[in-house]
């Protein structure tokens, strides 16, 4: 993007750290602007509770709001 000369983008995003690493890495940074919330039901028995309530296995933009 930069190489296009595009001097900022906007990403809403939750989620795994690793894509906030990488915007960092080249020379992006981070514009907090509120907080937004994620709501996820799991069902107690379900042998995935671990996995699914850990927000570093996600990845969530704007985007997804229609789900």
């Amino acid at each position: 993007m930069r190489q296009r000369d595009i001097g900022s983008i906007l990403i809403h995003y939750f989620g795994n750290k690793i894509l906030m690493k990488k915007l960092r890495k080249n020379n992006f940074y981070l514009y907090k602007k509120g907080e937004g919330e994620v709501l996820i039901y799991v069902n107690k028995a379900s042998p995935y509770k671990s996995f699914l309530l850990n927000s570093e296995n996600w990845h969530f933009v704007e985007g997804d709001l229609d789900v």
